[in-house]
């Protein structure tokens, strides 16, 4: 007797990875949350190749309607699936029973698993406390449910959770002490504050009326290409494990270290390790994804995403943009250079090797910093000059494509470029 199973259609790659690209990119490109959402969605198959520590990982988009939480998961779920006639796409939803949760995880094995709209679990309040708590714990470890019938070992199964939800998981579930603990500690939390008026997006993307229209445009886009970035991802992963299985977990852990180095540099005393190490193995599917070609270098650095990220998820308050640029300013205070003192401009390997220069202007002065040094001492440093230029304390170069850094002025070095911050008095 062959036992056979309806294979799930949203799996089946529609469209292309080219156009997938071509016509995701205008509204996710230089977009903190949603890049932030494509990077994570690769965890997946790298698990079973990462460091044994590393659990499955789960994340919740936590906010209100209309924020656009449940497209952009859509997108970064089309990387493996899709489903036109779903508001989820190639996602599911929480309306399910604890046992059905283990056919999702097995259907979902080495992938991301996106649920939308965690409020839906269960069929009354105490029921979804118990489905809720019970999936959190179930999902983070790599076992599944054995049957009786079940002659072998139950395999290990790995997989990454995505999640939304309009109030947070502690909330939600009412838990108390250890066990909301262990809960919050299998769960990162990423919040879309009321302080974002774009929702999910940063800003508006270029050619786009408002965010609605952004949105709607991606919605149409992951309705008629999906699949094929996780086919393409799959192919090159399994090309590299058959060519050397143990320099590909090099591979993914030195990417991971990379993350965790810069961390050292913002990490406080409330730093979770779980956190830490679900956002370097984030960081290390989205840098292979790019080095494969499948996220494009167009759509802006990751690094400064994942560190922007971390930020937000750090227990104390966030130093402002313009108090880290202040720390800045007396951490080299003595290596800093007034330009009114300068007998004459610097060659460009002394401007290049230079902290920053200081430079006096009607109201205060402006710390002028070489773009390389800038970008060093603040991996996230794209966001950090948008809000400043946001703030009026930036000085930017306009033009077709506005930049974010100036030419230098000659009076400091004939070529070369710089961060310019206002700084009053």
């Amino acid at each position: 007797m062959i036992i056979t199973f309806d294979p799930n259609g949203k799996f089946t790659p529609k469209g292309t990875l080219e156009k997938w690209q071509k016509k995701l990119g205008p509204v996710v490109g230089h977009q903190t949350y949603p890049m932030f959402l494509l990077m994570y969605a690769f965890v997946g198959p790298l698990l079973r190749f990462a460091p044994p520590h590393i659990l499955n990982p789960q994340v919740e988009l936590v906010g209100k309607r209309e924020t656009g939480k449940t497209t952009a998961a859509a997108a970064a779920a089309s990387i493996w699936a899709g489903d036109p006639e779903r508001d989820v796409g190639g996602g599911e939803d929480w309306d399910l029973t604890i046992n059905a949760l283990d056919i999702q995880k097995r259907a979902h094995s080495d992938s991301l698993m996106f649920n939308d709209e965690i409020n839906l679990a269960g069929t009354s309040s105490a029921d979804q406390v118990e489905v809720v708590s019970k999936s959190v714990f179930k999902i983070a470890s790599t076992g599944g449910r054995k049957r009786l019938t079940d002659a072998k070992p139950v395999p290990n199964l790995r997989l990454a959770l995505l999640s939304t939800s309009n109030v947070p998981l502690r909330r939600l579930v009412k838990a108390k002490g250890a066990v909301l603990g262990a809960l919050a500690s299998r769960m990162i939390t990423i919040r879309i504050g009321k302080d974002r008026p774009y929702g999910i997006l940063d800003r508006v993307p270029d050619s786009f009326a408002d965010a609605r229209q952004a949105m709607q445009h991606l919605r149409a886009v992951i309705n008629s290409q999906y699949g094929t970035a996780g086919q393409s991802f799959i192919a090159r992963l399994v090309k590299e494990r058959a060519a050397d299985e143990r320099a590909l977990g090099r591979s993914i852990q030195k990417r991971m270290n990379r993350f965790l180095k810069e961390v050292e540099q913002i990490r406080s005393s409330h730093s979770s390790i779980r956190i830490e190490n679900t956002l370097a193995v984030t960081y290390a599917a989205g840098r292979l994804a790019r080095d494969w070609g499948i996220l494009p270098r167009t759509w802006g650095s990751l690094l400064p995403v994942l560190l922007q990220i971390y930020r937000s998820l750090q227990k104390k308050p966030v130093a402002s943009p313009l108090d880290r640029v202040r720390q800045y300013v007396e951490t080299h205070r003595e290596q800093l250079v007034k330009v009114e003192s300068m007998a004459k401009p610097y060659t460009a390997p002394k401007f290049e090797s230079t902290a920053g220069f200081l430079r006096c202007v009607s109201g205060g002065y402006e710390l002028l910093v070489p773009t390389k040094l800038f970008q060093e001492e603040f991996p996230d440093h794209r966001l950090l000059m948008q809000a400043l230029k946001k703030a009026s304390l930036a000085r930017t170069e306009g033009g077709n494509q506005t930049k974010l850094s100036i030419k230098v002025p000659k009076v400091i070095c004939s070529t070369g470029r710089v961060y310019c911050i206002r700084l009053r008095a």
